[in-house]
């Protein structure tokens, strides 16, 4: 599998990419870096990224280059579709312009036209940890439950403890969904190297979109993982937008990896969420 992570030389993409290098290590799969320029810029930054290539790499750990001619928001996606062969897409996060918040950041238009899950770096996260913990939000709709292919996959090289994170709903239906849900995610979690327990915060989805970093950080966690129905028409509203935006943006330094809400090319396409 490669992953890839997007440099533009600012500092957010240098940490993204030392995050990278140590999550590509963990994980056994390869790292290619790359940019976006105009043509009267493709020569000075083929050799920015191979100067990078060179600072960065490793007796063990060697890593490709990229240059690429075109518009960030177009140019990335149609790589990484036509590659297919993409798992992980590393982008260190900015804060948002007012109109992107208003609208839509160049983060989450690429990361809703691209075939890959993304992995966003907040700020002040500067290199990789060993992933320990793992928080994963469970709401009502099975779609939560897809967060658990990336989990899954990441058992295959490291041990850690998942929390699963939902809420108390006063709505007695809504809150017999919520309880078989977080059964299934334990049930599905089931893996030699995972571990898992539950916590219930908050009585509303809301509530729990407005805390999960509260509820993650106090849990310690290193990694969340959420899915991501922004793109796919699942209950999509400015409210997911704002947490979206918000969680990738965190001011925890904890890694967010946001998982596309349909079947890739690399993971495993028999995982299928199902229930009442």
């Amino acid at each position: 599998m490669k992953n890839i992570v997007l440099i533009d030389f600012t500092i957010e993409s240098m940490h993204a990419l030392d995050y990278a290098i140590g999550f590509c290590k963990a994980t056994r799969s390869n790292l290619e870096l790359i940019n976006v320029s105009t043509k009267d810029k493709w020569r000075e930054n083929m050799d920015r990224l191979e100067h990078l290539k060179t600072e960065k790499e490793t007796d063990d750990f060697k890593m490709e280059v990229h240059e690429m001619v075109g518009d960030v928001e177009s140019t990335i996606p149609d790589y990484i579709n036509f590659a297919k062969d993409i798992g992980f897409v590393f982008i260190g996060t900015h804060d948002p312009k007012f109109l992107d918040k208003i609208f839509q950041s160049r983060s989450m238009k690429m990361m809703n036209d691209t075939n890959a899950h993304f992995v966003f770096i907040p700020q002040n996260l500067r290199e990789y940890h060993e992933i320990a913990r793992v928080s994963i939000p469970v709401t009502r709709s099975t779609h939560s439950l897809q967060s658990l292919r990336i989990a899954k996959f990441l058992a295959n090289f490291m041990k850690f403890h998942i929390t699963f994170f939902s809420y108390n709903s006063a709505d007695k239906e809504e809150a017999s969904i919520l309880t078989k849900r977080m059964k299934m995610a334990l049930e599905i979690s089931d893996h030699p190297n995972i571990d898992c327990s539950t916590k219930v915060r908050g009585h509303s989805e809301s509530d729990l979109r407005e805390h999960l970093e509260e509820y993650a950080s106090n849990d310690h966690t290193d990694l969340v993982i959420f899915n991501n129905t922004s793109a796919s028409g699942v209950k999509f509203n400015f409210s997911t937008k704002g947490f979206i935006e918000y969680i990738i943006r965190n001011k925890s330094g904890i890694p967010v990896i946001a998982v596309k809400d349909s079947v890739t090319e690399v993971f495993d396409t028999s995982f299928h969420s199902t229930g009442g």
